[in-house]
């Protein structure tokens, strides 16, 4: 037994993608006691951007994606070395499925790549008691699609055609950096394996692992980084704006109290009262004449930031009235980004430099400015973080929730006498949102964020947070709709339909080109367009809205949702005896369309006439895809129907 034991201890190992695939002695297990693959559209998104990213910063070093604790059980097996996975299985299922991917479009026509030694590589993970997860990824890695397996994942099948998605569009946009990119992919990308030594209780330490304490997140380790450059009394005004911010779902009024906020935000609560962190800080100040702490009995200063002179309570300054209970309710409104995100695209619009929307980023992006006169810089960026969170609050859209209902809003904070409560931002305080002017901005804003499900990289947010900034005193309805609908153009017409792709193309929009499109119809790639299952999300998104605001369907219970599925309407395998269509047609934008991934599953191989009874009566069907089931409904959807599509929705778009 104890030769057994020397055999299997080991010392954490760095491991490349290509060396964790070439090992062909090596298998991984997912045990019973881990849970599903759960990974969607927003963790695939990041994991795969952040990979980007570090490449094109610096190719030369290894980018690090996390450890794999695993329990060796080689002790079980003859020819092989077994890993129980503890912690990880995420990332690694998911890299076994990049593997099936990069595999697999290597027969793509459209991308010539190739990755030395690729034909050795195999998947090596099984999943314990979970016999259709190991069959799905046997299957994608051979095959490119489900054949033989009845029961499959689905959640794997899902991530196998977003990642592909993604990958394609990767591809294109490296041009002739295509195979460096995955060389970097394969040799650079690293995990450390850590094996927990033996005789270890698995179960008990994956109950450790899952409820182990939550480490300092960096947001509050660069708030402190912050305080540092401030005095004792400007420390507090600046935690109390920080904080305050960081409630991202609740509206900002409601971080103070009444008699602080209305010397805030006015008598009505919607105009911000001061223009830099000295007024903020006259507010808040009710002695400014004290210069120094004061002394305790023993003669000693105190040590608490506050001592010494009067500023409002941290009692004082938090709002628990029980009559703004309800409405000040953190559960009623979910926000657009998160705390960590929106201090990067507050730095963005201060700095108007190309700050990457990278939260695990948060402290290198933020590093340059807080060194030097950073005290200065620190004043300015607490002011303008509060004005960011005003201006959000009342012209960005919140998901809300109410009366068992959710939808998205556009509302600002209105006072009554005796009450505080939400009101349109635009047109008749009361209306319905489908018969007020807040619609058309809701339908806009909310076909930005659906776009892209990933906290990180909503470029839309920084344009549309930007606007806001230089415009905040002249903001009107129609003003900020002409603005979305040029940045939507701006955005089709100079990043995703433009044959020179350059990561600095968002930047250029906002901060260059003032989200006005530069590009005319007769330089765009539209055969970008006809790139079958890997066009755009954005693009169908934005297709809908054309169809919604020129009518050309009806349907006032239309709204945006996270969409994530490219497919066919006439299919590329069809049953029976209909006969595939070419490539042409099959991948022309005509036959595509966006579906829900609950859809997915079982609206790929049916004929279009079996969607229309399968699909037609969803709620919230995607408009091109309710255009195309109204034309299949009236003839036979096949070449001649897809291009006449095609030209309308191309026009559409073009147009506008």
């Amino acid at each position: 037994m104890k030769e057994k034991t020397d055999n299997i201890k080991e010392k954490p190992q760095q491991l490349s993608v290509k060396e964790m695939f070439s090992q062909n002695d090596t298998k991984y297990v997912i045990p019973e006691y881990q849970r599903n693959y759960a990974w969607e559209e927003k963790e695939l998104s990041d994991f795969l951007m952040d990979i980007v990213d570090w490449f094109e910063k610096d190719n030369k070093k290894a980018y690090y994606i996390g450890t794999l604790i695993v329990f060796n059980r080689k002790a079980d097996y003859k020819d092989k070395t077994v890993y129980e996975t503890i912690d990880g299985q995420q990332r690694l299922t998911t890299l076994n499925i990049l593997l099936c991917v990069i595999k697999n479009i290597q027969k793509e026509k459209n991308i010539e790549i190739k990755i030395q030694g690729m034909e050795q590589y195999l998947v090596n993970l099984e999943f314990s008691v979970r016999e259709d997860s190991t069959d799905t990824l046997n299957e994608l890695f051979h095959y490119g699609k489900i054949i033989n397996t009845k029961n499959f994942n689905q959640a794997i099948v899902d991530a196998y055609k977003i990642i592909i998605k993604k990958i394609m569009i990767i591809m294109k946009n490296m041009n002739d950096r295509q195979s460096y990119f995955l060389e970097y992919l394969f040799n650079k990308v690293v995990m450390f394996r850590v094996s927990v030594p033996e005789g270890t209780n698995l179960n008990h330490y994956f109950e450790i692992m899952n409820s182990r304490g939550v480490q300092l997140e960096l947001h509050e380790i660069l708030k402190s980084r912050c305080l540092e450059t401030l005095s004792k009394k400007e420390r507090y005004v600046f935690n109390l704006i920080w904080e305050a911010c960081s409630g991202m779902e609740k509206y900002i009024q409601y971080e103070f109290s009444s008699d602080i906020r209305d010397k805030i935000f006015g008598n009505d609560l919607n105009i911000l009262q001061f223009h830099d962190f000295e007024s903020v800080f006259e507010i808040l100040s009710l002695n400014k004449n004290t210069e120094s702490p004061s002394k305790n009995a023993d003669g000693k200063e105190n040590s608490n930031i506050l001592d010494g002179f009067e500023f409002k309570t941290n009692e004082d300054l938090n709002v628990d009235p029980d009559k703004e209970k309800d409405n000040a309710s953190s559960e009623r409104f979910h926000a657009v980004s998160s705390f960590p995100n929106f201090l990067l695209h507050t730095l963005r619009c201060i700095t108007k430099e190309d700050i990457i929307l990278d939260d695990k980023q948060l402290l290198t992006q933020f590093d340059k400015y807080i060194s030097g006169e950073r005290e200065i810089f620190v004043k300015k960026f607490a002011y303008n973080l509060l004005k960011a969170r005003f201006l959000t609050d009342k012209f960005v859209i919140k998901r809300e929730f109410l009366k068992g209902s959710e939808s998205w809003s556009l509302k600002s904070i209105k006072k009554y006498p005796d009450s505080i409560s939400y009101v349109n931002t635009f047109g008749n305080e009361e209306d319905d949102d489908n018969e007020s002017e807040n619609k058309d901005i809701i339908m806009l804003l909310s076909m930005f964020h659906v776009s892209n499900p990933s906290q990180n990289y909503k470029h839309w947010f920084t344009a549309v947070l930007n606007y806001l900034f230089e415009n905040e005193k002249t903001i009107t309805q129609n003003k900020f709709k002409i603005f979305l609908e040029n940045l939507a153009k701006a955005f089709l017409f100079d990043n995703f339909l433009t044959g020179e792709k350059d990561n600095k193309n968002y930047y250029n929009i906002i901060f260059k080109n003032n989200c006005v499109p530069k590009n005319t119809v007769s330089n765009l790639n539209l055969q970008l367009l006809n790139i079958g299952t890997v066009v755009e999300n954005f693009i169908f998104n934005y297709t809908d809205y054309l169809i919604w605001k020129n009518k050309l369907l009806t349907d006032i219970n239309f709204e945006f949702t996270f969409r994530s599925s490219v497919e066919h309407f006439y299919p590329q395998q069809p049953v029976g005896n209909n006969e595939p269509l070419e490539d042409q047609y099959l991948n022309n934008f005509g036959n595509l369309c966006l579906i829900s991934s609950s859809m997915n599953s079982r609206f790929s191989n049916n004929m279009p006439k079996a969607k229309i009874e399968n699909f037609e009566k969803l709620v919230n069907n995607s408009l091109k895809l309710k255009l195309m089931m109204e034309i299949a409904k009236k003839k036979n959807w096949h070449i001649n129907e897809i291009k006449e599509h095609s030209e309308e929705m191309k026009k559409l778009l073009l147009v506008g």
